[in-house]
């Protein structure tokens, strides 16, 4: 007895890559939104993270800001990036520039992030 496979053929529609570009360009358009309070803070917002900070005795690397990153095999564009480059790619700016603005908005403050591949979290430590 031989066993003969089937197989399927499958269609891929232009409908179907335009609903997943468009879904991904939603998606990068969120992440830019949430990257813009780094650079474009909210005051209340940042001084109650500062006043946590504060209160927490003022430890070296804290965050006071986090960014949960759900990388995409594939960006609207077809490219593959990193944390680093789909920050870019999403915002418009690198994350070093938009540290450096955030930085000039705080006087005697350190600012710095952490980047995982799944996070990216802004830290302060008091200036030496």
């Amino acid at each position: 007895m031989t066993d003969i496979q089937t197989t399927v053929p499958f269609v891929i529609s232009l409908e179907q890559l335009q609903t997943s570009t468009q879904a991904l360009q939603v998606q990068e358009a969120g992440y830019a939104s949430q990257f813009s309070a780094i650079w474009n803070p909210n005051q209340d917002s940042l001084h109650a993270s500062l006043l946590q900070w504060t209160s927490a005795g003022f430890p070296d690397v804290y965050v006071i800001m986090s960014f949960p990153v759900t990388l995409p095999p594939i960006c609207s564009d077809g490219v593959t990036r990193n944390i680093y480059d789909y920050f870019t790619f999403c915002s418009g700016r690198t994350i070093v520039s938009a540290i450096s603005q955030l930085q000039s908005f705080l006087t005697g403050i350190n600012v710095s992030y952490i980047a995982s591949p799944t996070t990216i979290s802004i830290c302060v430590s008091k200036s030496q």
